[in-house]
């Protein structure tokens, strides 16, 4: 029971190989698995050797280069296919893996986001009748990450009917078809994931550069003195970071405010003199009325499927005199245009399928005009208009990675004009 409490994904190790006997007392212990008919279909190849997993970094994901060795886990395709009998054998047994890997010391991170597989068979030898499942990082590991979100029993138990007792994920990409307590339990599960890894943003590092740059020369006139500045929806906690530098300078108090209760641990964890505040199902603020000189909401609106009901709440909190600076992605820019001609191009499944930000969930661009209306309509004038082009569209395209696929959809996408705006960002005041 203590290694069913104590295993977690390890995605940093030290560089230490695990002995070939450790190795073989994990894969015993998947020889204890259920097995359909008992045809034992699932093998395992570990790989340590470092030429070979410098390839299978190459070929599969970069994600291998996190440990010095790894599990490949495989099973023969030909049998117990039904219901996918093969695969839940060979889940079961990494399951077996996983744990006995925990009671010995060592740390794993069970993988299937990885691509190439005929690449993958090659570079290892794999027979054409095996399917490559997963890949099982293992390793002595070098974090002691907390435990992610998971599911109280109530809510995933029901006895002798289905009972709902729980939001369910939507399949929607567009936030509008989201309630807000949906859009939460999507963020719950998932953000456990990437939050802690700061990996929640939309925009790389460098595209966030650029945008900050064009935030700084809004903001610098405007910048409250000890004043109260309060960070919405603090996923990204870039702006927090930044916000937390420029605190010899004069500002007074940053709050993160979020609706998920782990982002704000990690929050304060990170910068432990900001201060944390709820925010409810209802978007009501855990804040005093008029307590804040500026508010933040960067790159949060395009991924809220309510923005009214927000600013509603919002706007009582802020001072009169106070601003709100809002950063969102455009409508109509060639970024807009690409990513709507994917879409038509590439079957959408699901929320997280082929969704370029899957790690927030459902999205939307905005309109330039109805953005400065909704914010007019909640007493918010905006009194300052830019927009910003981050190389959202030109890194989009210009990665190697994308190949003639995405080359032949940039031509399609610039043959019409149109003056890109990838993100729009207003300025506004309470009045």
């Amino acid at each position: 029971m203590d290694a069913l409490e104590t295993r977690r994904s390890i995605r940093k190790y030290k560089p230490d190989i695990p002995s070939d006997d450790e190795i073989r007392e994990v894969v015993r212990a998947a020889t204890h698995a259920p097995s359909a008919c008992n045809l034992q279909v699932a093998e395992f190849i570990y790989v340590s050797d470092p030429e070979i997993m410098q390839q299978l970094a190459k070929v599969a994901t970069g994600k291998v280069t996190w440990a010095p060795a790894c599990l490949i886990g495989i099973y023969d395709s030909r049998f117990v296919r039904e219901r996918s009998a093969h695969l839940q054998s060979l889940s079961a047994a990494v399951e077996n893996m996983l744990l006995k890997a925990t009671e010995i010391g060592l740390g794993t991170c069970w993988m299937a986001g990885f691509v190439g597989d005929d690449k993958i068979r090659r570079v290892l030898s794999i027979p054409a009748h095996f399917e490559i499942a997963c890949i099982v990082l293992i390793g002595y590991p070098d974090e002691e990450p907390p435990r992610p979100y998971k599911s109280p029993v109530e809510q995933i138990l029901h006895f002798n009917k289905y009972e709902r007792q729980r939001p369910h994920l939507n399949l929607s990409i567009d936030p509008k078809h989201w309630a807000p307590e949906e859009v939460a339990e999507y963020r719950r599960r998932i953000f456990s994931v990437y939050n802690k890894r700061a990996e929640l943003g939309i925009l790389s590092d460098t595209q966030f550069d650029r945008l900050w740059r064009e935030i700084e020369t809004l903001l610098t006139p405007v910048m409250p003195r000890e004043g109260h500045i309060c960070e919405v929806h603090a996923w990204d906690l870039r702006p927090v970071e930044r916000l937390v530098q420029a605190l010899p300078a004069g500002v007074g108090r940053v709050t993160v405010a979020d609706s998920i209760e782990e982002n704000l641990r990690v929050a304060k964890e990170l910068f432990p003199d900001c201060a944390t505040a709820a925010i409810g199902p209802d978007y009501t603020f855990d804040l005093d009325d008029d307590s804040i000189d500026l508010a933040l909401l960067i790159n949060k609106l395009e991924f809220d499927p309510r923005p009214g009901p927000l600013l509603e709440k919002l706007a009582p909190k802020i001072k009169k005199g106070g601003k709100v600076l809002v950063a969102a992605l455009g409508r109509g820019s060639l970024y807009h245009r690409l990513i709507g001609l994917r879409f038509a191009l590439v079957r959408i499944r699901d929320v997280y399928e082929h969704n370029p930000f899957y790690k927030i969930g459902p999205f939307s661009f905005v309109r330039e005009r109805e953005l400065g209306d909704l914010l007019t309509h909640h007493g918010l004038r905006p009194i300052e208009v830019r927009s910003c082009d981050v190389g959202l569209y030109r890194e989009e395209t210009q990665a190697p990675r994308r190949g003639r696929f995405f080359g032949i959809m940039k031509f399609f996408v610039e043959l019409v004009p149109v003056k890109s705006k990838e993100c729009i960002l207003i300025l506004a005041e309470k009045s």
